[in-house]
This record gives structure tokens, C-alpha cells and sequence, in this order.
């Protein structure tokens, strides 16, 4: 079918030709004039010569215009040819150098967030040489025993139960200033140091009321973390659980 089509186009072309060459060139002008004014006409044989001719400038004009398009053609091919392997070769290159800047990105993102993992161990080391330590007290108690008391206020002895209240500190803490909290109401009754080395030492200190379960205790002595604050106290009924914290 394709070649079928392509004869036709070829006739259709030697045609054109072939009817220019007739009626529409040089020849057939000076023909119809040489006709109109010496009244001579053409023999036949030379008309169908002149015909052959024709047809045979046509064959060659319908190729010669073929083969012109056909180097034409040819010759875009092969520019797009050109172009198209300058453009992949373009693209390669470009592609080579976006595959080794996409491996230094990489390396340089890795080299940083090292750098940084670093950088934040440095600070926080920093910090944590710099920051002083915060002052920690645990606070242990004991319920020793109940018996008959009496308190300032009344001479009346009532039952009342004895606790005894261990506080150890982290750190040298001087003067000293607590807070001593219980659950439920209680009174001081003794406040000591207790060391390692030797008897308790009794202190002389000032309290404040907070609360008839809280009271500020006040201190210039000093408090060792190889030593323990023991604070005696009185109360109706079993304090609770009471807490040592640092003003």
C-alpha cells in the first residue's frame, strides 16, 4: 500500500511537470505564435516528439525534485541526529556532575551532623560542668515509742508519740534553712547533727510555724553530707510521712 502510494505521487508529479513543459514553457509560446502569424503548422510527428521529450524532462524533473527532497530530508535527519547525541552527551555530563555533587551533599550533611553530635556533647558537658549540682536531701523517719507528754501550753500530760525524723544532704549546706512537713500536726522537740565519728551534737536553732504541720527551722551550723540532721517530734497521733526540703 505504501508503495502504491508513492507511484502515485510520482505520477502525479510527472504530470505536473509534463504539463508545464507543454502548455505553459517557452516552446509552446513560440509554437502558438510562429501558428498565429505565419499560419504554419506543426507536423504531427514533431509535436509528438516534442510530446516524448517532455515527458522524458518530466521523468527526469519529478526525480530530480524527489531526490532533492530525499537529501533534504537526509540532511535534517542527520542534524537531529547530531543534535539529539550533543544533547545526550550533555545530559551525561550533567547527570555525572548531579550524582557527584548529590555524594558531596551527602558527605558534607554526614560530616555535619557529626560535627554537631559533637558540638551538643561539648555544651552539654559544658553545662554540666558549669551548673552546680542541686541540693538533694532524702528523708528517713522513725516512730520510736508513746507515752505521757506534756506541752507548754498546758500542764496536763497527754499520750502523745515520739518520732524521730533522718535527713541526709548531698551537700555542705551553711546556715542551714529547712522546712520540715508532715501529714498531720506535730511539735519539735529536739534537733541534733548525728556524725560518724562521734555523739550527737545538740543545736540551738529558731523555728517558725507554718502551719500546725509545717515548721521553718533556722540554723547557723553547718550540715555535712557525711553527717545526718536528726529533728525530734511530738505529736497527738502518728505524723504521717513527713519530708525535709531546703529553703
Amino acid at each position: 500500500m505504501g508503495y502504491l502510494h508513492s507511484f502515485s505521487g510520482w505520477v502525479a508529479a510527472v504530470l505536473e511537470h509534463w504539463h508545464g513543459w507543454v502548455s505553459g514553457g517557452v516552446l509552446a509560446f513560440g509554437l502558438e505564435i510562429v501558428e498565429k502569424v505565419w499560419e504554419w503548422k506543426i507536423p504531427k510527428k514533431a509535436f509528438l516528439l516534442i510530446l516524448a521529450v517532455g515527458l522524458l524532462w518530466s521523468v527526469f524533473a519529478a526525480w530530480r525534485d524527489e531526490n532533492h527532497n530525499s537529501e533534504e530530508l537526509i540532511s535534517q535527519k542527520a542534524e537531529c541526529y547530531s543534535s539529539y547525541n550533543r544533547c545526550d552527551k550533555g545530559m551525561a555530563v550533567e547527570k555525572t556532575l548531579a550524582d557527584s555533587c548529590t555524594s558531596n551533599l551527602v558527605y558534607q550533611q554526614s560530616r555535619n551532623d557529626g560535627q554537631q553530635d559533637v558540638f551538643n556533647k561539648c555544651i552539654l558537658a559544658l553545662g554540666l560542668k558549669n551548673s552546680p549540682e542541686r541540693v538533694r536531701i532524702i528523708t528517713r523517719m522513725f516512730r520510736m515509742l508513746s507515752a505521757k507528754w506534756s506541752s507548754g501550753s498546758t500542764s496536763q500530760p497527754s499520750d502523745r508519740s515520739l518520732s524521730i525524723v533522718l535527713a541526709e544532704t548531698n551537700k555542705i549546706i551553711q546556715p542551714v534553712r529547712v522546712r520540715l512537713e508532715c501529714e498531720r500536726p506535730f511539735e519539735i522537740f529536739q534537733i541534733s547533727i548525728a556524725t560518724a565519728s562521734g555523739s550527737p551534737m545538740l543545736l540551738t536553732s529558731n523555728s517558725k510555724r507554718i502551719s500546725p504541720a509545717a515548721v521553718d527551722v533556722y540554723m547557723d551550723n553547718t550540715w555535712a553530707s557525711s553527717s545526718l540532721l536528726a529533728l525530734s517530734i511530738v505529736s497527738i497521733d502518728d505524723p504521717g510521712i513527713c519530708q525535709v526540703r531546703e529553703q
